[in-house]
């Protein structure tokens, strides 16, 4: 320990004096660090309670209590709308102690009072980074509040009506089975019976009709008014504004361009589809499945949903990605009581605390629909995982100084959360993942012409593929463009029929839109063009790992350079820059255009090429380690954990693969 002299000691109890005085000037810094650990543990203790209610009440868990969780939402949302706190933040970051007392804290603040100059710029960042979320979320008029309330009552009573509804299908013999969304979509994508996938098909209409007739027109307009009242054209320029600091009009010149650059593309692959299998091909319960289900069967075996877990693991690791301490809970398998979309939730958000000068690791809860034993629900179940695992990296990684600045609400860009977790999920189709990963339940390995039909198929529907996610976000914008007095069932129904008619270049959508979870919710409205703008993102790169390093997949590499430029910055960094900071180059869909335009026989190629480096390319052959203690849970039912001290990742994700395997052969033959 330093000797503090007799002089040193009386200069530093002054200093601490002043600090601690009325002094505007003097106590600036022990008002900033207050004012941060207010603010930090204010928002933390409001967050978890909203997410923890959150997780209870859509998994359908014991602990859901009816209103809790829109009582807690309603309390983070009237917190964060104060317009308090930007001129509190503003006075204390005015103030400046004098420099007498900035070089005393230099050299004994640490050792003190843990506050040097280093610790103060982050207490100062930290600060701003509130501010900027303050300034983007609060309400300058007091109404917004109570608009907000009416519809998170409506959105409530929207998600337990659709919770209560009894849906189910007949098949070609006349039997009648029970389903879920979940189910009804998988279904119509791989379904060989045309008669159950037509039936499942309108299953999904009635979905579409039982949410018209609750509380959906009543949201809409809630939220036009909403928008009305914070001086908005639209709502959807309000969360374009709130998220990425653009307006819709901006948004959706990308999404023009996008959409005519897809347009002829797109036409050409549906009249080839219906030129190959009849008009009858272009039904909606039909299209996906002649179009992907044959390919789906194939590929069926390779993704058994018992061996998601495991793989999640093993690519992961081979990337080099760290969780940093994370608590990972996870709930993957579908049940009637429980939401019927995949979706991510920091409980408590990681940030780098300059206060302790110390990293808070992140604890999270994810889910996915896994459908016991339907032809594709093993890829879906991957994907789904993969993708929220995604978003998991990202959040588990984030160093802002603050729990502003690692988010996910406003100024978390949508475009830049979704490149996160798209990037993984798109593991699932690239050749190499392909080869060393996807076994059937013999380990045998998918076979290289497989690999070569699956590239040439999702070239082929590349186009319409990218516009079928158009569909979300043009459907939107024009809810909240036509004259309120139209929003009639009808009219809603006609502007959706007309979207995907526009869009996918004949009739009907194998998932209609309104059965689509983004429309209902506030958080996930006018949302869905950060998807759109997350494919070119992803491919821009793709593009620039795959020139830097040949290959991605088991690249050890690759999650140390996605943390410091794309996760660490949390939203301190907007999308665009984001995307620059690691490829080089300004965002743009160019990346994305050019894979449009590759011809069938540079795809062929492609993969042959792929199939060669993949034989050269070394395999990671070490233990399963993203350092997080991770939970598998069936509603309130734990299936397996790991955790540092306990059993390893692997053991857990045996004793899923397990269970998985005995529920399987529990419910015999697939409904």
């Amino acid at each position: 320990m330093k000797s503090i002299s007799l002089w040193t000691s009386a200069v530093l109890a002054l200093g601490v004096f002043a600090l601690q005085s009325n002094d505007a000037h003097a106590s600036s810094l022990l008002c900033r660090r207050n004012l941060l650990k207010k603010l930090n543990q204010e928002y933390l203790r409001l967050h978890r309670s909203k997410e923890s209610k959150y997780w209870a009440h859509t998994m359908g868990l014991a602990s859901k209590v009816d209103g809790a969780y829109n009582e807690a939402e309603l309390q983070l949302i009237l917190w964060r709308s104060d317009p308090v706190y930007v001129p509190q933040i503003d006075a204390a970051l005015r103030t400046r102690a004098p420099e007498w007392i900035r070089r005393l804290m230099d050299r004994f603040g640490g050792f003190i009072l843990g506050m040097d100059r280093q610790s103060t710029a982050g207490v100062n960042e930290g600060l701003k980074e509130w501010r900027r979320y303050f300034e983007i979320n609060a309400y300058p008029d007091k109404a917004l509040s109570e608009i907000n309330r009416r519809i998170l009552a409506l959105e409530e009573k929207l998600a337990e009506d659709k919770a209560a509804l009894e849906l189910n299908y007949t098949d070609s013999a006349g039997i009648t089975h029970k389903a879920t969304i979940s189910k009804l979509r998988t279904l119509v994508g791989a379904e060989p019976d045309a008669e159950s996938r037509r039936n499942a098909w309108k299953s999904l209409e009635e979905v579409e009709k039982a949410v018209l007739a609750s509380t959906y027109i009543d949201v809409i307009k809630a939220r036009r008014e909403f928008a009305a009242a914070a001086k908005f054209p639209s709502f959807y320029d309000y969360r374009t504004n709130s998220a990425e600091q653009m307006t819709s009009d901006a948004i959706f010149a990308v999404l023009d361009d996008l959409e005519l650059n897809t347009r002829e593309a797109a036409r050409r692959y549906v009249e080839q589809v219906k030129e190959e299998h009849g008009a009858d091909a272009l039904q909606p319960w039909n299209f996906s499945f002649v179009t992907n289900g044959d390919l789906e069967a194939k590929m069926d075996p390779y993704f058994p949903f018992a061996e998601s877990v495991k793989r999640w693991g093993q690519t992961f690791s081979a990337l080099g990605v760290n969780f940093r301490n994370a608590e990972l809970s996870i709930d993957l398998i579908d049940r009637q009581n429980k939401t019927q979309n995949g979706f991510i939730r920091a409980l408590s958000p990681a940030y780098f605390n300059p206060l302790t000068g110390q990293h808070v690791p992140a604890s999270a809860v994810f889910t996915s629909n896994g459908v016991l034993g339907k032809v594709g629900a093993g890829l879906s179940a991957h994907k789904t995982i993969f993708h929220e695992a995604g978003h998991g990296s990202h959040f588990a990684n984030i160093e802002t100084p603050s729990p502003a600045g690692s988010q996910e609400e406003a100024p978390t860009s949508i475009a830049a959360a979704e490149t996160h977790s798209m990037f993984m999920d798109q593991f699932l189709t690239h050749p190499i993942w392909l080869k060393r990963y996807a076994r059937n339940a013999a380990g045998e390995a998918m076979p290289e012409s497989l690999i070569e039909e699956i590239a040439l198929k999702k070239q082929e529907a590349l186009a319409y593929n990218l516009r079928s996610m158009l569909v979300v976000p043009y459907f939107e914008r024009e809810l909240y463009r036509v004259p309120v007095e139209q929003l009639t069932p009808e009219k809603i129904l006609e502007i959706a029929r007309a979207t995907e008619r526009k869009l996918l270049l004949k009739e009907g959508n194998g998932f209609p839109v309104l059965c689509g979870f983004h429309t209902h919710t506030q958080e996930a409205a006018a949302y869905y063009h950060g998807y759109v703008l997350a494919n070119l993102a992803v491919a821009q790169t793709q593009a620039y790992l795959d020139k830097r390093y040949g290959t991605y997949v088991d690249n050890a590499e690759v999650g140390p350079l996605l943390t410091e430029a794309y996760w660490k910055p949390g939203n301190s960094v907007g999308f665009s820059d984001m995307v620059k900071s690691l490829t080089g180059e300004p965002f743009s869909a160019r990346a994305m255009i050019e894979r449009i335009n590759r011809t069938p026989a540079q795809v062929s190629a492609s993969v042959r090429a792929a199939m060669v480096r993949e034989s050269v390319t070394p395999k990671y052959m070490g233990p399963i380690s993203l350092n997080a203690t991770v939970r598998i849970a069936d509603g309130d039912t734990v299936i397996a954990e790991s955790k540092p001290n306990g059993d390893s990742f692997e053991v857990m994700s045996q004793r899923f693969a397990d269970e998985i395997h005995r529920r399987e052969a529990a419910a015999g033959p697939s409904n």
